[in-house]
């Protein structure tokens, strides 16, 4: 995954929100998950896919954080997404 690796959710996810956090179930594997408020505020910026770079660049204006810290927050949290099948990632065809 790199900066220019495109996010986006799986349309086979539902998502609502309770206090203030996100709960998602994939209607793939059944299974529910919980989101804590950064979770949940990458969640909100998927919801039209969207760059790495776009969504590290958005959380750092929202939170005290590095544009490192947060590069590598961000890819660690969207792995486990697309293992649990509720998001995927397109990377960038390199160009010739």
């Amino acid at each position: 995954m790199s900066p220019q690796t495109v996010l986006s959710r799986n349309p086979e996810t539902i998502a609502t929100e309770i206090d203030g956090e996100v709960v998602l179930m994939s209607l793939t594997t059944g299974r529910t998950f919980g989101l804590d408020k950064r979770g949940s505020a990458i969640w909100a910026l998927i919801e039209q896919p969207r760059t790495v770079a776009a969504v590290v660049a958005e959380l750092i204006k929202a939170y005290n954080v590095t544009a490192e810290q947060c590069q590598a927050d961000v890819m660690t949290f969207v792995g486990k997404l697309v293992e649990a099948q509720l998001a995927s990632v397109k990377d960038p065809v390199a160009s010739t």
